[in-house]
């Protein structure tokens, strides 16, 4: 009989989460890597990497059909993505294969991997030392940061965004024309010292985007949650707002189709998570440990990182 991982309620150290096709979560915890079916409430496979798990990321364009999994010290791993989900039961550290290290061709630049973005076969990497961009084709392009970067988005539109740890954000508009240059250039970046509109502070430790008209950015920052409606190259007229102010938010997310005055932001400090109008920029429900709106309190031990559904 095949023993899957704990469900995502009784596990500790989540370290990330990624919700596919709106049904499938893909969680990284200190015990590897679980998929829960989120219809069925009920975790389907699981597996572990190589080296200690640090994050998750889905294409299911065709023809890539994959997960990747990030370790520290090991690179990025890659598995089957429809027989993962499809397969109840199924263990599949077996299956899971050395996708991009410092030691593949080509290689990237660290192989202690802190976030994963992909789209439409492309693939961002935020590591211990910069970042990396690996298209389908495997042509790729890096950026070396002296601190590293902790977090990553990769929109399907081909805009990358990457945090530089403890001085800001920096974000290419359109990272494709990089791949296979060797270097990714930065179109513009936010911090709290020289940039228009100006962070609240240079510490980012997640980064969310939702894309209707224009794209709505959130950003979880050292003192408090930061919403930036983007002016791409008319930076200076973007519309910005601080939210949750004075607490260290960990993790942002927004709900489907969500704008800078629309929808909700969901922003993970301390002790809770607190769910934004945006519409109106006040709290709408509060989750902790103790309580929560209708029954439905946070499992101890979870409250690190946020991912939302199109029902959310």
């Amino acid at each position: 009989m095949v023993t899957l991982l704990a469900p995502l309620a009784t596990q500790s150290g989540v370290r990330d989460l990624y919700i596919s096709e709106d049904r499938y979560l893909f969680t990284v915890t200190s015990a590897g890597v679980s998929i829960i079916d989120l219809y069925m409430s009920e975790v389907i496979s699981s597996g572990i990497p190589p080296g200690i798990a640090t994050c998750v990321t889905v294409d299911t364009s065709a023809p890539v059909r994959k997960f990747y999994v990030g370790t520290s010290g090991n690179g990025i791993f890659s598995g089957p993505y429809n027989l993962a989900i499809h397969s109840s039961g199924l263990e599949f550290s077996s299956y899971l294969t050395l996708a991009f290290s410092t030691g593949t061709s080509p290689a990237i630049l660290s192989d202690y991997i802190n976030s994963l973005s992909a789209a439409n076969g492309g693939l961002l990497i935020s590591s211990s030392v910069g970042v990396d961009f690996i298209t389908n084709s495997l042509l790729g392009a890096s950026r070396t940061v002296t601190s590293g970067s902790s977090s990553c988005v990769l929109t399907n539109t081909g805009e990358a965004y990457w945090t530089v740890v403890n001085s800001g954000i920096e974000t290419c508009y359109n990272i494709l024309p990089s791949s296979g240059t060797g270097v990714i250039p930065v179109s513009f970046q936010y911090d709290a010292l020289t940039s228009v509109p100006p962070l609240p502070s240079n510490v980012i430790n997640d980064i969310a985007v939702s894309k209707t008209a224009y794209n709505t950015l959130g950003f979880a920052t050292g003192v408090g949650g930061f919403i930036v409606r983007e002016m791409q190259g008319s930076e200076g007229a973007s519309l910005y707002k601080s939210l949750f102010s004075s607490d260290n938010i960990s993790s942002v997310s927004f709900s489907s189709q969500a704008a800078y005055d629309s929808g909700r932001v969901y922003l993970v400090g301390a002790v809770d998570m607190k769910i934004f109008s945006l519409s109106d920029n006040t709290v709408f429900e509060t989750y902790n440990s103790e309580s929560g709106p209708r029954g439905q309190t946070l499992a101890s031990g979870t409250l690190s990182k946020v991912r939302t559904s199109s029902s959310a």
